[in-house]
Protein backbone atom coordinates (compact mmCIF):
# COMPACT_ATOMS: atom_id res chain seq x y z
CA UNK A 1 0.00 0.00 0.00
CA UNK A 2 1.33 3.41 -0.92
CA UNK A 3 1.79 6.03 1.79
CA UNK A 4 -0.32 9.18 1.82
CA UNK A 5 1.53 12.38 0.92
CA UNK A 6 -0.93 14.24 3.12
CA UNK A 7 -4.00 13.41 5.14
CA UNK A 8 -6.95 15.42 6.35
CA UNK A 9 -9.66 14.38 8.75
CA UNK A 10 -11.43 12.27 6.10
CA UNK A 11 -9.11 12.18 3.08
CA UNK A 12 -5.77 10.80 2.04
CA UNK A 13 -3.81 12.09 -0.95
CA UNK A 14 -1.58 9.64 -2.80
CA UNK A 15 0.92 9.91 -5.62
CA UNK A 16 -0.55 9.21 -9.05
CA UNK A 17 0.23 5.71 -10.39
CA UNK A 18 -0.66 3.76 -13.51
CA UNK A 19 -3.55 2.21 -11.55
CA UNK A 20 -5.26 5.63 -11.48
CA UNK A 21 -5.81 5.93 -15.24
CA UNK A 22 -9.52 5.02 -15.08
CA UNK A 23 -10.19 7.78 -12.52
CA UNK A 24 -8.21 10.33 -14.55
CA UNK A 25 -9.96 9.41 -17.80
CA UNK A 26 -13.39 9.47 -16.14
CA UNK A 27 -12.78 12.99 -14.82
CA UNK A 28 -11.25 14.42 -18.00
CA UNK A 29 -13.89 13.02 -20.35
CA UNK A 30 -16.85 14.28 -18.27
CA UNK A 31 -18.18 17.54 -19.77
CA UNK A 32 -20.11 18.35 -16.58
CA UNK A 33 -16.97 18.11 -14.38
CA UNK A 34 -14.97 20.23 -16.84
CA UNK A 35 -17.52 22.87 -17.85
CA UNK A 36 -15.55 25.66 -16.14
CA UNK A 37 -12.08 24.30 -16.90
CA UNK A 38 -11.71 23.06 -20.44
CA UNK A 39 -13.46 21.13 -23.16
CA UNK A 40 -13.92 17.47 -22.25
CA UNK A 41 -11.30 15.21 -23.79
CA UNK A 42 -11.92 12.11 -25.85
CA UNK A 43 -10.92 8.78 -24.28
CA UNK A 44 -7.73 8.75 -26.39
CA UNK A 45 -6.86 12.36 -25.51
CA UNK A 46 -7.43 11.70 -21.82
CA UNK A 47 -5.23 8.59 -21.95
CA UNK A 48 -2.41 10.64 -23.57
CA UNK A 49 -2.91 13.41 -21.00
CA UNK A 50 -2.72 10.82 -18.21
CA UNK A 51 0.60 9.57 -19.59
CA UNK A 52 1.93 13.12 -19.38
CA UNK A 53 0.62 13.59 -15.83
CA UNK A 54 2.17 10.28 -14.80
CA UNK A 55 5.52 11.26 -16.32
CA UNK A 56 5.39 14.63 -14.51
CA UNK A 57 4.62 12.84 -11.24
CA UNK A 58 7.78 10.76 -11.63
CA UNK A 59 9.91 13.92 -12.00
CA UNK A 60 9.58 15.94 -8.78
CA UNK A 61 12.04 18.55 -10.07
CA UNK A 62 9.33 20.14 -12.25
CA UNK A 63 7.20 20.97 -9.19
CA UNK A 64 3.87 19.91 -10.70
CA UNK A 65 2.15 16.82 -9.41
CA UNK A 66 -1.34 15.34 -9.45
CA UNK A 67 -2.44 13.34 -6.43
CA UNK A 68 -5.35 10.94 -6.01
CA UNK A 69 -7.79 11.82 -3.24
CA UNK A 70 -9.24 8.85 -1.40
CA UNK A 71 -12.04 8.60 1.13
CA UNK A 72 -12.58 5.31 2.98
CA UNK A 73 -10.25 3.62 0.47
CA UNK A 74 -12.16 4.76 -2.63
CA UNK A 75 -10.72 7.21 -5.17
CA UNK A 76 -12.92 10.32 -5.29
CA UNK A 77 -10.88 12.77 -7.35
CA UNK A 78 -7.61 14.46 -8.13
CA UNK A 79 -5.81 17.35 -6.50
CA UNK A 80 -2.34 18.75 -6.84
CA UNK A 81 0.12 21.39 -7.82
CA UNK A 82 -0.78 22.36 -11.37
CA UNK A 83 1.83 25.11 -11.88
CA UNK A 84 5.05 25.98 -10.10
CA UNK A 85 7.31 28.99 -10.58
CA UNK A 86 10.58 28.56 -8.72
CA UNK A 87 11.60 32.12 -9.63
CA UNK A 88 8.58 33.72 -7.95
CA UNK A 89 8.02 30.86 -5.46
CA UNK A 90 4.33 30.66 -6.45
CA UNK A 91 2.46 27.37 -6.72
CA UNK A 92 -0.98 26.99 -8.28
CA UNK A 93 -3.14 24.20 -6.90
CA UNK A 94 -6.32 22.58 -8.14
CA UNK A 95 -8.89 19.93 -7.32
CA UNK A 96 -11.33 17.91 -9.43
CA UNK A 97 -13.85 15.56 -7.82
CA UNK A 98 -16.14 12.88 -9.15
CA UNK A 99 -19.79 13.90 -9.10
CA UNK A 100 -20.48 11.33 -6.38
CA UNK A 101 -17.97 13.09 -4.10
CA UNK A 102 -19.38 16.60 -4.44
CA UNK A 103 -21.50 18.46 -1.87
CA UNK A 104 -19.95 16.57 1.06
CA UNK A 105 -17.22 19.03 2.04
CA UNK A 106 -14.48 17.02 0.32
CA UNK A 107 -13.62 19.92 -2.01
CA UNK A 108 -12.96 22.32 0.86
CA UNK A 109 -11.08 19.71 2.86
CA UNK A 110 -9.05 18.54 -0.14
CA UNK A 111 -8.21 22.05 -1.35
CA UNK A 112 -7.06 23.14 2.12
CA UNK A 113 -4.92 20.00 2.41
CA UNK A 114 -3.49 20.53 -1.06
CA UNK A 115 -2.54 24.15 -0.29
CA UNK A 116 -0.90 23.15 3.00
CA UNK A 117 0.93 20.30 1.23
CA UNK A 118 2.20 22.68 -1.49
CA UNK A 119 3.80 24.84 1.19
CA UNK A 120 5.50 21.81 2.73
CA UNK A 121 6.52 20.16 -0.59
CA UNK A 122 7.94 23.30 -2.23
CA UNK A 123 9.77 26.43 -1.09
CA UNK A 124 6.59 28.36 -1.94
CA UNK A 125 5.76 31.73 -0.44
CA UNK A 126 2.39 31.84 -2.17
CA UNK A 127 -0.18 29.25 -3.21
CA UNK A 128 -2.84 30.28 -5.72
CA UNK A 129 -6.11 28.92 -7.03
CA UNK A 130 -7.56 30.21 -10.32
CA UNK A 131 -11.13 29.76 -11.44
CA UNK A 132 -13.62 31.39 -13.78
CA UNK A 133 -15.76 34.17 -12.30
CA UNK A 134 -18.93 32.36 -13.39
CA UNK A 135 -18.01 29.30 -11.31
CA UNK A 136 -20.04 30.03 -8.17
CA UNK A 137 -19.19 26.66 -6.60
CA UNK A 138 -15.43 27.30 -6.87
CA UNK A 139 -15.90 30.79 -5.45
CA UNK A 140 -17.81 29.43 -2.45
CA UNK A 141 -15.22 26.69 -1.93
CA UNK A 142 -12.22 29.04 -1.85
CA UNK A 143 -14.06 31.32 0.56
CA UNK A 144 -14.80 28.38 2.87
CA UNK A 145 -11.15 27.32 2.71
CA UNK A 146 -10.22 30.83 3.82
CA UNK A 147 -8.77 32.49 0.73
CA UNK A 148 -9.19 36.26 0.52
CA UNK A 149 -9.31 38.58 -2.50
CA UNK A 150 -6.17 39.63 -4.38
CA UNK A 151 -7.17 43.02 -5.81
CA UNK A 152 -3.99 43.27 -7.86
CA UNK A 153 -4.70 40.24 -10.03
CA UNK A 154 -6.26 41.30 -13.32
CA UNK A 155 -6.99 38.32 -15.51
CA UNK A 156 -10.05 38.54 -17.74
CA UNK A 157 -12.94 36.37 -16.53
CA UNK A 158 -10.70 34.68 -13.94
CA UNK A 159 -10.46 34.93 -10.18
CA UNK A 160 -7.16 34.41 -8.40
CA UNK A 161 -7.10 33.27 -4.80
CA UNK A 162 -4.00 32.82 -2.68
CA UNK A 163 -2.43 31.91 0.61
CA UNK A 164 0.63 33.97 1.42
CA UNK A 165 3.16 32.44 3.82
CA UNK A 166 4.44 35.89 4.78
CA UNK A 167 1.00 36.98 6.02
CA UNK A 168 1.02 34.49 8.92
CA UNK A 169 -1.41 32.17 7.21
CA UNK A 170 -3.73 34.95 6.06
CA UNK A 171 -5.32 34.18 2.74
CA UNK A 172 -6.51 36.29 -0.13
CA UNK A 173 -8.74 35.77 -3.20
CA UNK A 174 -9.53 38.04 -6.12
CA UNK A 175 -12.49 38.65 -8.43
Amino acid sequence: MRAALFETQRLGAFALTADDQALYVALYTDPERLRFLLEALTQAQAARSFSGALAAASDPSNGTQWLVLKHAGASIGLCGITEWSAASQIAEVGILLLKSAQHQGFGVEGLRGTADWAFSALPANRVEVRYLRVNAAAHAMVERVGFLRDDLARIKDTCVAYFDRRRSGATVFSH
